[in-house]
């Protein structure tokens, strides 16, 4: 039975997390336990090394068991001076196991927390500013508030987590003020008051955005939002009226509910003149925003190709395709889909070359062989592009059905006599579509009536069988659903 599907199962917390844990922050946090400042344990410095050999490095993907033959061993590593049962430990012996385990918890949660504050300034600020005031380190503490409000200048970035940052480092100079008797010479409660608005307000606009999104995906969803219409007058002050997040947010909002072209027009706008202003999260979120907009315009019949393949190429620019050294398989066909559409093929090469290695190794060849093909299909070499499409091994059934479809059409246009071969991969790959139990119905059809229709058109166009141009497009016609119909009508036109 599956661990996640039985109901008696109850997870070793302290192992699902460790599970999550790399090499190197495994490192980090023996060196942690290792410390008597942490931890003056000394079973649990144990206790750790023996969970990495004994149940960490056996685990497979998020798998994690703990055993009755791997309590024993951990017990006995850690324990070894102890007597213990010989196949399993009874319940004092194993609440004795958990007790440790549990130090080990506290311990763990307190070296993530340090982790923390190594990147979040707001949470490292307030600490630490706190601290200094208290043993009244005037000196030192006005120095780091010397250097933050410095770091604040030069943030370009201005977002939730910078006005946290800022709402921080004023509020410790306030309390400086008042605890020096200060306050009455001068404050900075303006400062104070307008980080903290922003701060609200951000939050505040980043979560409607988020309850307009699932409304308008999900009609089933509905939100009360008496309290953001009740924020309708802030906003209109200056400065928080003409900070670029604010207004970009609120034309996203806009966009979500008018669903208008003049309002993408403008919300595209923003994103390219404000990018440099907006965090790289709040960026990428918001870039997806408009990616949707544009997907479900191309949907509807309205040709939004080309505002697409732009949002992909600043996209591109500003490092927002790929988290880290990876990047999504299927967001990489969908921008390489786009631009092969608007007849950027140059760009498609180059953005194929540089984001192929960020691929899982498994099927990066053949990812890269795949839309090879399609490009030189779209350059009309069609001989590379058999070539190309040739050398992909499986990817998944969204790629090797479209990969089909191209060796198809790539067959199609370099026959210049009637081939059986190709009636015979023509076949093949119809049985390969009737076989696909997991494609949607809808899919299937179409599918499978691109081949039948392509089969047809060959068979007409070497004189075999008894179909005609005419009878062909009306037998086209009558499909509902059929697999690049522009790219048929096409090739039915050039038939004689």
């Amino acid at each position: 039975m599956n661990k996640k599907s039985d109901k008696k199962y109850r997870p070793v917390l302290i192992l699902e997390l460790l599970h999550t844990f790399s090499e190197k922050e495994l490192e980090d946090l023996s060196a942690v336990v290792g410390c008597r400042y942490f931890n003056t344990d000394k079973y649990v410095v144990t206790l750790l090394k023996s969970l990495t050999t004994h149940v960490l490095t056996q685990a497979k993907d998020e798998s994690i068991q703990f055993d009755d033959a791997m309590r024993c061993a951990v017990y006995k590593d850690v324990f070894s001076e102890k007597k213990r049962a010989k196949d399993a430990l009874n319940p004092g012996e194993y609440n004795f196991l958990k007790a440790k385990m549990n130090t080990l918890a506290r311990i763990t949660e307190q070296y993530l927390c340090n982790e923390v504050m190594k990147t979040d300034k707001a949470f490292k600020t307030k600490a630490l500013y706190q601290k200094l005031l208290d043993k009244r380190q005037n000196y030192l503490l006005n120095r780091h508030i010397t250097r933050d409000q410095k770091l604040l200048e030069e943030m370009q970035a201005r977002g939730v987590d910078y006005y946290d940052f800022q709402f921080e480092v004023e509020s410790g100079v306030l309390h400086k003020l008042f605890r020096d008797e200060e306050i009455g010479t001068g404050d900075n409660l303006p400062e104070v008051n307008e980080s903290l608005d922003l701060y609200y307000l951000l939050n505040k606009l980043k979560l409607h955005l988020t309850a307009v999104s699932f409304m308008s995906s999900l009609a089933t969803k509905q939100y009360d939002f008496s309290s953001i219409e009740a924020l309708s007058d802030l906003l209109k002050l200056q400065p928080y009226a003409e900070h670029p997040l604010v207004q970009v947010y609120q034309t996203a909002i806009e966009l979500l509910k008018k669903n208008h072209d003049s309002v993408y027009e403008q919300f595209s706008r923003q994103l390219f003149t404000h990018a440099e202003a907006i965090p790289r999260e709040d960026l990428k979120g918001l870039y997806v925003v408009a990616t949707i907009f544009c997907a479900k315009q191309i949907k509807m019949g309205q040709p939004m190709y080309k505002q697409l393949f732009e949002l992909h190429h600043a996209m591109d620019i500003q490092n927002l395709l790929s988290e880290g050294n990876f990047i999504e398989l299927r967001k990489l066909k969908n921008v390489l889909g786009v631009a092969r559409r608007v007849g950027e093929s140059e760009w498609a090469l180059k953005i194929l070359k540089k984001y192929t290695p960020m691929l899982k190794k498994a099927f990066r060849e053949s990812v890269y062989h795949f839309h090879c093909g399609l490009i030189a299909f779209d350059k009309k070499n069609y001989n590379k592009a058999i070539s190309h499409l040739a050398k992909v091994d499986k990817i998944n059934d969204v790629y090797d059905i479209n990969g089909r479809i191209m060796f198809l059409k790539a067959h199609y246009e370099t026959d210049t006599e009637y081939d059986e071969r190709t009636v015979r991969i023509l076949l093949q790959s119809e049985k390969f579509i009737k076989n696909r139990k997991n494609l949607i119905v809808n899919d299937k059809k179409a599918y499978k009536n691109f081949i039948r229709i392509l089969i047809n058109i060959y068979n007409t166009r070497y004189g075999v069988g008894k179909m005609t141009k005419e009878k062909i497009k009306r037998k086209l016609e009558k499909f509902e659903f059929v697999s690049d119909k522009k790219w048929l009508e096409e090739k039915i036109s050039e038939l004689e």
